[in-house]
């Protein structure tokens, strides 16, 4: 690879990992909400409809956003630039002048949202395509600076402007459409060339195929440089070794036997990345993806909106209400714990999915099957019931009470950071790269109806359970039993689902070995006699 080349992959990635942190402040919005709604007197029953427009700009737009970003990286980082600019002007301008119009602080938001994932997409994609070897692990850099801007730039602002929240819409109005519009000069999609062994072809874990060879120049030492960008169902290939035949020949009578049997599979097979996107969602692989991401990212993102309400239950409930716990601080703990470790799960993901295909030949969606059990286990533990004396007085064995909500903070926020770690990775080796953003960008449109269903289910049971007269449910634990005895179940389903998608193509790889190995020897033996 020449200098020039190496330099320009080096200022993307850098460049694609300064787009993610700037993309990523629709985490923020919690930290100015409440501020933004009592300065432009927004009632409080309109929270959850300014919740459904920031989801609607970064889940349900997704899909245009993905179009654009495949279409040209640096295109959709110009036009999250002047997205993020523009709600956040408008923020600010409706802060100043406390002007109290709902559908323009909805607009603002959306357009946060969908500025956001006009960046984030593009990084992502730029990112995992252009280092396909170490996809995992490329990936997984921004998708995980994109987790930490929330608590990143809350910190910043925090420190810089205090409770000046018009400042603080300044700050990132010129700071974040900044970062991200650096994409525009620095975000663009290599056509790298990969170099494989004629007698070593890879097989494709996920369906279990072995991929058509593309045959550019054949030379002298049996190596092919295949020019095309996509070989078969994933761009990253996984060398395994095929069974060698003992027919020793010239090398010119070996080699012309192989390429005669790739361009006979290059007839049969065509690569995922050239499939329309209609064919492509219409396959079961993508309907399985959709159904597993879509239910954990419901399960991960209702209690990451949600855990400050089990937080404000359990402190607010007999006979913790007797003790004068601080109820944002504690808040402000899970918060933390949520989005650090949701840090890690995306930094650890990629190493680990790399891991499994490079040294184990496994596949990526391991990892997915690791988001669900820890899903599971933290459902579970959440329900945990502790009895509490009512004359208990030690407060640091009453503290101890909220080590079950804040290890379940841990457990969610890192099992949400494996889900978003490993599914970019795995959607390109299923689809390919071609059309990548615009894939993922429609896989996490589940999540905008599973969110709504499980805080929907929450809110139900809580209501259901408030006392006449109570401002809230004040019966610990219980306010939510059902809530994640349901989440249990959604996570046990997907584990199911996950354990199915790695038996099919586990099973098809050995059947195709064992037929591919009795047909070389068939034809080997013909040859000899």
């Amino acid at each position: 690879m020449q200098f020039s080349q190496k330099w320009r992959l080096i200022s993307c990635f850098l460049g694609g990992n300064v787009v993610a942190l700037g993309a990523g402040t629709p985490y923020l919005y919690s930290f100015f909400a409440p501020q933004l709604m009592a300065k432009c007197q927004i009632p409080i029953s309109q929270a959850s409809n300014l919740a459904l427009a920031l989801n609607i700009g970064s889940s349900l737009l997704g899909l245009p956003a993905g179009m654009i970003a495949d279409k040209s990286p640096r295109l959709s980082c110009f036009a999250g630039a002047v997205c993020t600019f523009t709600a956040y002007l408008i923020l600010c301008v409706c802060y100043h002048s406390e002007i109290s119009n709902v559908l323009l602080v909805e607009l603002a938001l959306g357009l946060i949202g969908f500025g956001s994932v006009l960046g984030y997409y593009a990084s992502v994609k730029c990112c995992t395509v252009n280092f396909p070897n170490y996809k995992g692990v490329a990936g997984a850099f921004p998708v995980s600076l994109y987790g930490l801007s929330g608590m990143f730039f809350a910190l910043v602002c925090n420190k810089l402007f205090g409770d000046n929240i018009e400042t603080v819409f300044k700050f990132l109005m010129w700071c974040c459409s900044s970062m991200i519009l650096l994409g525009a000069m620095t975000l663009e999609v290599f056509e790298l060339h990969e170099y494989k062994t004629i007698d070593e072809p890879p097989i494709d874990i996920e369906n279990g195929l072995q991929p058509p060879v593309h045959i550019d120049k054949l030379t002298d030492s049996g190596m092919i440089a295949n020019t095309d960008a996509t070989v078969g169902h994933s761009e990253e290939a996984i060398m395994s070794p095929r069974p060698r035949s003992s027919y020793t020949g010239t090398p010119k009578e070996t080699l012309s036997v192989e390429p005669k049997i790739a361009f006979e599979e290059h007839k049969l097979e065509t690569s995922a990345s050239e499939k329309p996107l209609l064919r492509t969602i219409l396959q079961p692989k993508f309907i399985t993806y959709y159904i597993i991401f879509a239910m954990l990212q419901g399960i991960g993102k209702m209690y990451i909106f949600s855990v400050g309400f089990i937080v404000d239950t359990q402190v607010n409930s007999p006979p913790l209400n007797k003790f004068n716990f601080d109820a944002d601080g504690l808040q402000s703990l899970q918060v933390s714990l949520i989005s650090m470790f949701s840090f890690a799960g995306r930094i650890s993901a990629g190493l680990i999915s790399d891991l499994l295909v490079k040294k184990f030949k496994a596949q990526r969606i391991w990892t997915i099957l690791l988001a669900a059990s820890i899903m599971l286990c933290a459902s579970i533990h959440l329900l945990e019931k502790k009895t509490i004396p009512d004359d208990m007085q030690d407060m640091k064995a009453l503290k101890g009470i909220f080590t079950i909500v804040s290890t379940a903070s841990v457990m969610f926020g890192y099992a949400f950071g494996i889900l978003f770690g490993s599914f970019p990775s795995i959607i390109s080796d299923s689809f390919g790269s071609k059309g990548f953003s615009t894939i993922w960008g429609l896989m996490t449109t589940g999540g905008l109806i599973t969110v709504k269903i499980f805080i929907s289910i929450l809110g139900n049971e809580m209501t259901s359970k408030t006392v006449t007269g109570e401002a809230s449910c004040l019966k610990g634990v219980y306010c939510y039993t059902n809530t994640f005895h349901v989440n249990s179940l959604c996570s046990i389903i997907s584990i199911v689902m996950t354990l199915i998608c790695i038996a099919i193509p586990y099973y098809r790889r050995n059947r195709k070995i064992g037929t591919s190995t009795m047909d070389e020897s068939f034809i080997m033996g013909a040859i000899q006699e």
